[in-house]
């Protein structure tokens, strides 16, 4: 299964209390490509304006390469010639005006089963390039605590309509994993699953350096 880790640097910050000096976030991201376990992707997706999001995206592709993910900024992602994320609500118009020639491939966010018959209505020679979709959110998250999980019948569903590999997303954890496998989910997201990992690689590193 496809593996995807999402940043959050408000969520990573409450538990690294002392990581929130901006260079020492990008360190700890960097501690992700050292994991045995480390994610297939990293969607970078950080609420900075252009020119700090730009400067975190250039330091981390090094690391990252073709493994790091853009969220939502055509430009850069096309510039930087790396993969890019997109929300549904706004995939179809990013996608059918801007720049995106360069762009390895797509990834995108959907809520529902119409959200994929709409991806079906893009032009193929932008359908074509479509990597996979994130639907979610699938069990209850700390991201969207007022909002229950919508279930594994509905991730099933929108796995059975999709013709994109389909990576589950919200409240992912190693206990409903093998759920998320019986659905036929191609893959799974989230951010506190991978906070747990950089803690627990943080520590044992801790302890054999003593």
């Amino acid at each position: 299964m496809l593996k995807i880790c999402i940043t959050n640097y408000a969520r990573f910050c409450e538990r690294f209390k002392n990581a929130a000096a901006e260079n020492d976030y990008h360190l700890n991201l960097r501690r992700l490509a050292e994991l045995e376990d480390a994610p297939n992707f990293v969607i970078l997706r950080e609420k900075l304006d252009r020119t700090n999001y730009r400067a975190l995206a250039k330091k981390l592709q090094p690391v990252f390469k073709k493994k790091l993910i853009v969220h939502s900024r055509a430009e850069l992602a096309d510039e930087l010639e790396i993969p890019l994320h997109l929300p549904f609500t706004h995939a179809s118009e990013i996608l059918c005006t801007q720049k995106i020639e360069r762009i390895p491939f797509f990834s995108i966010s959907v809520h529902s089963v119409d959200d994929i018959q709409e991806l079906e209505k893009l032009p193929p020679h932008i359908k074509s390039r479509i990597a996979f979709v994130l639907a979610g959110h699938v069990f209850s998250t700390p991201s969207h605590q007022k909002i229950p999980g919508k279930g594994l019948n509905y991730l099933k569903e929108v796995v059975d309509c999709s013709p994109f590999d389909v990576i589950a997303v919200g409240g992912i954890n190693n206990p409903n994993l093998n759920a998320i496998k019986s659905a036929d989910a191609a893959g799974w997201a989230g951010i506190s699953t991978w906070l747990e990992k950089l803690d627990t690689f943080t520590l044992l590193r801790h302890t054999m350096l003593r």
